[in-house]
């Protein structure tokens, strides 16, 4: 999502990530329970259900 120009961690803040990633993977907010911004990956840890 970095590298294809989807999401530019530098624009926006952490909370705006995890919304536009729950909306590109078309889940829930609260299912997203962490969300770290590496160099060229995001990386997404969704709570166990």
């Amino acid at each position: 999502m970095i590298t294809a120009g989807i999401i530019d961690p530098r624009q926006f803040s952490l909370d705006e990530i995890r919304l536009q990633v729950a909306t590109f993977l078309n889940i829930p907010l609260q299912q997203i329970d962490r969300v770290e911004c590496w160099q060229h990956q995001i990386w997404v840890k969704l709570v166990e259900s």
